[in-house]
């Protein structure tokens, strides 16, 4: 009986995955030997790889309680995500679409630097900027034609009872979001981002959400120096709201305030 080589992949979370193991095992078929080599070439070589993690290291670096609501998000940018323009105009080496989603997902949710994603994933830091750079342009194109806007009727019935009770007519409950940014190198730039709240310069929009927790609007982002009143005054809030809807500040707030908009006013009526 003939001695052949046997070659696999070792794929455990706690160590490096896909870190080839020989093993030594007795087979007189040479042409099985050939097709589990050819099969190893085909498993993925890189350290972080979304299908082999399990759920709980899945919620960890992405937020995505499980591996299928990751793969059901992913489904949701259709088959464009296959067939990407990517924005330095070079390859991303041999990273799957999924991984190259996880990739992006970690970084959005733990922010590690780009050359400790680059030794995880087995590409270059200038790839991994490639990658994070296309995929946030693609999932703004993409999900900004979903409409979140959820209708009163369903408001009202996935809104708790007890808020119900006390606030029938509310639409969404609002509150200024920011998010902190490089700063910049023009003056007038670094001005109209300082927050004076957070102390540093920063993005700020507005999130809404319905009083089930559904997030039913995001603005247009604005520098930190814009206020919460500056920008739903500018926001299309006022035109998606139905006669007599109200929308909550958020009860955070120090000087919270309930806004109402009528059938008689083209605008929000502030009280």
């Amino acid at each position: 009986m003939n001695l052949f080589i046997k070659i696999f992949f070792i794929h455990d979370n706690r160590a490096m995955l896909g870190k080839p193991i020989i093993l030594f095992v007795e087979s007189e078929e040479p042409a099985m030997i050939a097709e589990m080599i050819a099969e190893s070439s085909q498993t993925s070589t890189h350290m972080y790889c979304a299908r082999f993690f399990s759920d709980e290291k899945i919620h960890f670096y992405t937020g995505l309680e499980t591996y299928s609501k990751f793969l059901m998000v992913l489904g949701t940018l259709g088959e464009a995500a296959h067939h990407l323009n990517y924005y330095y105009g070079y390859g991303v080496g041999d990273l799957t679409v999924e991984d190259q989603f996880f990739l992006t997902l970690i970084k959005l949710r733990r922010f590690p630097p780009n050359v400790e994603l680059s030794y995880w994933f087995n590409i270059s830091d200038k790839q991994v900027s490639n990658i994070f750079i296309t995929w946030i342009n693609f999932m703004f194109h993409q999900w900004s034609e979903v409409d979140f806007w959820v209708p009163r009727e369903l408001v009202q019935y996935y809104a708790p009872t007890d808020f119900f009770n006390k606030f029938p007519k509310t639409r969404a409950i609002i509150d200024g979001t920011e998010v902190g940014m490089q700063k910049p190198n023009q003056p007038v730039a670094q001005q109209a981002t300082f927050s004076s709240y957070k102390n540093k310069n920063t993005m700020k929009a507005m999130v809404g959400a319905s009083p089930g927790g559904l997030c039913t609007y995001i603005s247009e982002a604005y520098g930190g120096s814009a206020s919460d009143r500056q920008i739903v005054e500018r926001s299309t809030l006022p035109k998606m709201c139905d006669p007599g809807d109200e929308v909550n500040v958020s009860l955070v707030l120090i000087n919270g305030f309930p806004i109402i908009y009528t059938s008689s006013s083209a605008e929000f009526c502030w009280v």
